[in-house]
């Protein structure tokens, strides 16, 4: 899998709608994906533009949003497809608030960059409360958002 990822990301635009439709045949196959395949592909899904758009992209996100709503994904698998779901409008800025409060200190950071790009307003209550005092947290909040 992550050589898969590997490619995935060195592909240009032009052969994403083919990789995407090759992905999604995949996924059309019923294959058994371990979360953590799932977190090696999620950053090179992110990427492309059209991943979560018409009935193929609807089937793309179901897939993603169902390792993200397992409960029994280790807590690092749903802190790296968190920047996907967030990117692609996957999971509101409500539910990674949630989650966030929940999650332990290591996983933290790549939610903040996940909340960044949901749009949280960095200059708001929870984004204050969300960054407080911690510099990491800050600047990947900070990361995110510059990346929506």
């Amino acid at each position: 899998t992550p050589s898969v990822a590997q490619y995935l990301e060195r592909l240009d635009d032009s052969d994403q709608p083919l990789a995407l439709a090759a992905f999604t045949g995949l996924l059309d196959s019923n294959p058994y994906l371990t979360p953590w395949q799932v977190s090696w592909l999620a950053p090179a899904l992110s990427r492309m533009p059209s991943l979560s758009k018409g009935a193929d992209g609807a089937r793309r996100a179901a897939w993603l949003r169902s390792v993200w709503d397992d409960a029994r994904a280790p807590e690092p698998v749903r802190a790296a497809i968190a920047q996907t779901l967030a990117r692609h409008k996957i999971v509101s800025t409500t539910e990674l608030l949630d989650v966030y409060d929940r999650m332990s200190e290591t996983s933290r950071p790549a939610l903040a960059v996940a909340l960044g790009m949901t749009g949280l307003d960095p200059s708001g209550k929870q984004a204050q409360a969300l960054t407080g005092e911690d510099d990491l947290i800050r600047w990947q909040f900070e990361w995110g958002h510059a990346q929506a």
